[in-house]
């Protein structure tokens, strides 16, 4: 574990913290597994536009996204959700470990978020982006989504849409928005922001089932409802939108980090 993530991570949970129990030993195989670790990225560089880029609370907020992702990758492959055996290239946790210690490795990662969130030091604006993290990430965020995605009915695209919006673009909003919100951005700011990163968390998993069509065919996805080319014009014309809003609300480029984001995620459309 010798990411920067990992790193940060050890700093806060200190010498002392229990790592001897086969759940977190379960739970640091799958922090260790590999992934972008892009939300944990994202958070950072949305501490450094919004100048938190020295406050303690804004590392925590950003390691707390990604214990929460990981959380919830080791409870999506359990044996009631989509009994994946791998993940990452490796065996999932559950086939690793089994089924009781990966579901409570996952309990522990959501745990170990707030006790990461609750070491920092409490300030309004520290309160109002935790809570907008885990509000993200809970019953009008992620675990939404999931709840959706496991009644396994045939869905309309306007339907699908929202599992997208909820299960994937909740966790892009939960890496930016709160980092905006310790800095004490305006409104106009935090909404133009959660809109973009909702639209942007689209692209991705748009561009996701693109390229993950031939592997799972019978995955729901975008291309369910549209024809490849379609697709692509629906995600470029979804990255306009998103282009051009963050234009209004930034100054001196410092949301250019979302917008170099969004190239990198639209290109992997270019074969």
């Amino acid at each position: 574990m010798s990411d920067l993530f990992v790193g940060i991570l050890d700093g806060f949970l200190g010498e002392n913290y229990s790592k001897i129990s086969d759940a977190f030993v379960a739970a640091k195989y799958a922090l260790e597994s590999g992934g972008k670790r892009f939300r944990f990225y994202l958070s950072l560089e949305a501490a450094k536009a919004f100048g938190n880029e020295r406050d303690d609370n804004a590392q925590r907020l950003a390691v707390a996204v990604e214990l929460i992702h990981n959380y919830s990758l080791i409870h999506d492959d359990l044996p009631c959700m989509d009994n994946a055996d791998m993940r990452r290239g490796q065996p999932s946790c559950q086939k690793k470990f089994g089924e009781t210690q990966a579901t409570l490795a996952g309990d522990g990662l959501l745990n170990m978020a707030a006790e990461v969130i609750l070491g920092g030091c409490v300030r309004e604006n520290y309160l109002k982006a935790a809570k907008y993290l885990f509000d993200c990430s809970g019953f009008n965020g992620m675990v939404f989504g999931q709840s959706i995605d496991v009644e396994n009915k045939k869905l309309t695209f306007e339907e699908y849409r929202e599992l997208a919006r909820l299960k994937t673009s909740k966790l892009i909003c939960a890496s930016v928005v709160p980092q905006a919100i310790l800095g004490g951005a305006d409104e106009i700011i935090i909404k133009t922001l959660t809109d973009c990163c909702e639209k942007l968390g689209l692209v991705y998993q748009f561009v996701d089932d693109m390229s993950d069509k031939d592997e799972d065919e019978e995955k729901v996805s975008v291309l369910n409802y549209f024809d490849k080319n379609n697709a692509e014009k629906y995600v470029f014309q979804l990255s306009e939108y998103i282009e051009k809003s963050l234009h209004t609300v930034s100054t001196g480029g410092k949301l250019d980090f979302l917008v170099e984001f969004l190239d990198s995620v639209t290109a992997r459309m270019g074969g």
